[in-house]
């Protein structure tokens, strides 16, 4: 399974401004992104009445998910996952991130009830990004000690979580998913098959 296929794009800033930065994504970046995720091998958008954008000229390949339907539009707390049947098949959608991990001791129990988890929030509305308060501010100056965009140590951080089976990005533009997904693309790139490389068996004595 490739790691793309883990992440889908959130569109909650396609139709007006959302979020802690109060940007829309204009259609013309809309387009833009669907083609590079595609490109990626991400294939799921999510959305939501609210947001009031139009996906009806997304190509087919993608599965756009809507989130109006419970269980996903309710769902902040562990305790609001107790109104969820508990033989609901569809997406149960919780908000998780390096600063938001209230639903983390839950998620081996979510996954015993319900298949499909995925999360959102990751940038907590992109506060991550700007905001100045504290626990936002050091975890710029941790990613840039590390040399990762702050919004790539984030979808990572989810990635590591193997309970979670899609990471909502939220995207502002073509290029913010571009440098978000770089090392990914980089990772990707060092894959071999020559087994001369690879296989231990192959290796000479030294």
């Amino acid at each position: 399974m490739s790691v793309f296929s883990r992440i889908a794009i959130g569109c909650a800033n396609w139709g007006k401004p959302y979020g802690h930065r109060g940007v829309t994504c204009p259609r013309v970046e809309q387009e833009k992104i669907v083609a590079y995720a595609m490109s990626c091998g991400i294939d799921t958008i999510h959305t939501k009445e609210a947001y009031a954008v139009d996906l009806s000229w997304v190509p087919t390949s993608f599965a756009i998910i809507e989130s109006d339907e419970e269980p996903n539009k309710s769902i902040y707390s562990p305790g609001d996952v107790k109104a969820v049947n508990v033989n609901y098949d569809g997406v149960v959608q919780v908000p998780y991130s390096p600063f938001n991990r209230i639903h983390e001791e839950h998620m081996v129990g979510y996954k015993d009830h319900w298949p499909i988890l995925h999360v959102r929030s990751i940038f907590v509305q992109g506060k991550v990004f700007t905001s100045e308060e504290p626990p936002f501010r050091r975890f710029r100056q941790y990613a840039g000690q590390l040399g990762i965009p702050v919004g790539t140590l984030c979808i990572l951080f989810c990635l590591l979580n193997p309970n979670i089976d899609k990471v909502i990005v939220g995207v502002d533009s073509v290029r913010q998913l571009r440098d978000n997904l770089r090392l990914f693309h980089r990772l990707d790139s060092f894959g071999v098959t020559d087994p001369k490389l690879i296989d231990p068996r192959t290796w000479k004595e030294r």
